[in-house]
């Protein structure tokens, strides 16, 4: 059965759908593409639903869809759009997704399947239904604005490992060529994901590594896709064996 992310969200918060009519025969949602049989709840599209402030159309999920679902539809309003925009829902609640500690929490420690993961950086923007939802701790994606980034779980701790090694080996030894220290980062690091420095190590450290026999450091980091690197740029700062707790997102609820 498909399980979009629209109703994993509104199972998660506990929110009831809501639609303005029913589908007349078998379709789909415009936009998370579940399908909708006969009779069930839903809110028809019209040529004002996806006006020309509408700037997802090439993400709609059945373009041929005649109606949007009650879970789409509910999330469909400000506060989901912007002020639940940096969370992540599992199967029994919504959580926070904006602080480094927020994201560290769930990148060292996934929640157990089913989850999804949005991190928008804009003031309002379509970001649950266009998200999938993860069904692996091992293999996942996280959204962040448009892009969806591919997170390996195994290719990332082993980063951070080797990431974390770099380190110990900058703070312990000189380069040869300088003799001096080389001060942290050990690798070039940036929020936006379009530059291409993003996700390189530095090449003074690739020749400290080299001397000091630590290939496996940049096999290991050299090895880690966009997704790992965005993830790495946040848990490098944390112990793996102690993340931080997950903090619940919805009104009310206490962290």
């Amino acid at each position: 059965m498909h399980l979009s992310s629209s109703a994993l969200y509104c199972a998660a918060a506990k929110l009831e759908p809501e639609a303005y009519g029913a589908v007349s025969e078998d379709s789909h949602c415009v936009m998370c593409g579940t399908f909708l049989q006969a009779q069930t709840a839903a809110t028809p599209v019209s040529k004002k639903t996806f006006d020309q402030a509408f700037n997802n159309r090439l993400d709609l999920r059945a373009m041929t869809g005649k109606y949007i679902c009650g879970e789409c539809e509910t999330l469909w309003t400000k506060d989901w759009l912007q002020k639940y925009s940096k969370t992540f829902a599992t199967a029994d609640n919504v959580y926070k997704f904006a602080s480094n500690d927020q994201q560290a929490a769930f990148l060292l420690n996934p929640p157990e399947p089913p989850f999804c993961a949005i991190f928008s950086n804009k003031q309002q923007q379509h970001m649950i239904w266009r998200t999938p939802v993860s069904l692996s701790r091992e293999l996942y994606t996280v959204r962040v604005d448009s892009d969806l980034l591919l997170i390996r779980q195994s290719i990332l701790m082993e980063g951070l490992r080797a990431y974390q090694h770099a380190i110990a080996v900058m703070a312990s030894t000189a380069l040869a060529r300088t003799g001096r220290k080389i001060k942290p980062p050990a690798a070039l690091f940036s929020r936006d994901l379009s530059l291409q420095v993003m996700g390189s190590v530095r090449e003074d450290v690739a020749e400290l590594l080299h001397e000091t026999g630590d290939q496996w450091v940049l096999d290991a980091l050299n090895g880690m896709g966009m997704g790992e690197w965005w993830a790495l740029n946040v848990i490098r700062h944390y112990d793996p064996a102690n993340p931080p707790p997950y903090e619940p997102a919805l009104a009310g609820q206490d962290a």
